[in-house]
């Protein structure tokens, strides 16, 4: 009873901290401020379907089209189910801000309790993906000979088991008082920072390698008939996918920095409309930070953009067949009935 009572006590610490407005009744704001925050969360709702109807549709082509490896495939599935589990918290975290449904029992209401849960540990398990890609391109590298010819398994659920168990520890560092807001921001940075270098090192030695292979120098001529196409080909995927990950890296920075930016406004500010506002404002940028993670993948990856294209096209040729099977049904039903008729009129003649 000690242990749940703590927990249930310091979830709601969390909540009031992160949504420190729920205890204000919305009739006592004023209206100006009632309407910005009506449309922040109604903008933030409709960002977070089409988050979550984008993420669908890239998982789809993730796993029926050869876009990535299907580890690298797998992994991406996983954190856009992630995310979209975790906006189910914020769902019902939107209604309550919005005094639209009120905590059962207090601090003790079940609903509110794991709603905020949900919406942190989806937050938390994000920050690890970067050191998940990492090291998915480690092993990528590291048995670059058959890396595409023998599907080790284990490398997707060990990877995604220290993700979901480094979201746990976070979110219960976080539980406890281990670990405050700011410091939890600070442990963000070095964690991507753990990952991202890596990941460049890894860049930089397969684009050397490359480089070697391509070489018109003697020595690197004779090495590359020990090559094998099935290496050549997982060197340059690791570049392409090198590259990829790079470049969404740079705008995944920038919005690290706004987020970290709104919340701490949020903290600092001691004018409590201001504080209301870059909280809300902090979650919506989060939903437009997710959005805006299916549509770089189209815009940079040339392989992701054609298989999104013969996707549509694809629904869009069954449409078109289903229409024309529609159409040439009718059409020989009207025929058959066209003779019948014509054939009666013959009898009574």
């Amino acid at each position: 009873m000690r242990i749940s009572s703590r927990i249930f006590h310091s979830v709601f610490q969390l909540i009031t901290t992160m949504q420190s407005y729920l205890s204000i009744p919305m009739e006592e704001l004023p209206l100006n401020f009632r309407l910005v925050l009506y449309f922040i969360h109604c903008t933030e709702l409709l960002l977070i379907l089409t988050s979550v109807s984008l993420m669908m549709f890239a998982m789809k082509i993730l796993m029926n089209s050869a876009v990535f490896h299907v580890h690298l495939s797998v992994m991406f599935c996983i954190g856009f189910s992630v995310y979209i589990l975790s906006t189910i918290g914020r769902l019902i975290l939107i209604l309550f801000e919005l005094h639209l449904i009120q905590p059962i029992g207090g601090t003790d209401d079940p609903l509110l309790i794991g709603a905020s849960f949900l919406r942190l540990y989806g937050i938390f398990y994000l920050i690890f993906t970067l050191i998940g890609f990492t090291g998915e391109r480690a092993c990528a590298t590291y048995w670059c000979d058959d890396y595409e010819r023998k599907t080790r398994w284990w490398i997707v659920p060990l990877i995604s088991s220290f993700s979901f168990f480094g979201g746990f520890i976070l979110t219960y560092t976080l539980l406890f008082d281990i670990m405050t807001w700011s410091m939890l921001v600070i442990a963000a940075g070095v964690i991507n920072i753990a990952g991202f270098v890596p990941f460049l090192l890894l860049f930089r030695y397969n684009s050397r390698k490359w480089t070697a292979m391509r070489s018109f120098q003697q020595k690197a001529a004779i090495s590359l008939n020990g090559y094998e196409l099935s290496k050549r080909f997982q060197l340059l995927e690791n570049i392409r996918v090198s590259k990829l990950l790079y470049k969404m890296s740079i705008p995944v920075f920038v919005n690290y920095l706004l987020i970290a930016g709104f919340y701490f406004s949020h903290l600092l500010c001691t004018i409590p409309y201001i504080s209301h506002l870059s909280l809300s404002l902090f979650d919506l940028w989060i939903a437009l930070f997710a959005t805006s993670v299916p549509l770089m993948g189209y815009v940079i990856e040339p392989s992701w953009r054609t298989a999104a294209r013969r996707k549509l096209r694809g629904a869009r040729r069954v449409g078109v067949y289903e229409s024309e099977k529609r159409r040439t049904v009718d059409s020989g039903h009207n025929t058959n009935l066209h003779f019948s008729h014509l054939s009666q009129i013959w009898d009574c003649t």
